[in-house]
């Protein structure tokens, strides 16, 4: 781990409310403080576990947050879309690949996403124009077996298996991981 990391990781004790005086003293008055289910890693990707949370809660918070969203109209989407191609084309001018991924979503969350934001109008659009191959993942079963249980995070405890998933389509159905000298390693070693 790079010396900011291990820094960051020792420095949140700076926090006030996480301070060791302020948990003794909620550890005496009998509270104890409760992990996050969300939590950032040294690379600064993030799990959640839902065991440490309110699904529901957290789902009622994204329906929330997309009720009043009003989809962009056509001029800005093309705008956004033409963004994305050309970071697109810089990526692989480079040498890189790029496979666009729709993330699962499910319950009344991925309703409301498909009434926003119609596949075919976002989505289908955006695969048309990027110049690079897409999954969605409501046409691979084995995707869309994951559960979201806030209807948009995939549960730390599922990350192994939907990235497995993904890696199996990537080689076998795109062919996209074909001449990777290595296999493919999680951090868990799952």
């Amino acid at each position: 781990a790079t010396l900011g990391a291990q820094l960051e990781s020792v420095l949140v004790i700076r926090n006030p409310y996480l301070s060791l005086d302020r948990q003794l003293r909620f550890y005496q008055a009998g509270f104890a403080l409760q992990p996050r289910e969300r939590w950032v890693l040294p690379d600064r990707s993030a799990k959640m576990d839902f065991r440490r949370g309110d699904p529901d809660r957290m789902h009622q918070r994204w329906l929330g947050n997309l009720v009043g969203e009003r989809p962009p109209r056509n001029r800005v989407r093309d705008e956004i879309i033409e963004e994305v191609r050309e970071s697109i084309e810089a990526i692989q001018g480079r040498g890189g690949e790029v496979v666009l991924v729709r993330m699962p979503s499910s319950r009344e969350l991925a309703a409301l996403e498909s009434e926003k934001f119609p596949r075919e109008r976002f989505w289908d659009v955006l695969v048309e124009r990027a110049g690079a191959p897409a999954i969605h993942f409501a046409d691979y079963p084995g995707l869309a077996r994951i559960p979201t249980p806030d209807g948009s995070h995939i549960d730390a405890q599922d990350a192994p298996a939907f990235t497995r998933e993904l890696a199996r389509i990537l080689r076998d159905e795109l062919a996209i991981l074909q001449n990777e000298p290595r296999q493919l390693q999680l951090r868990d070693g799952k």
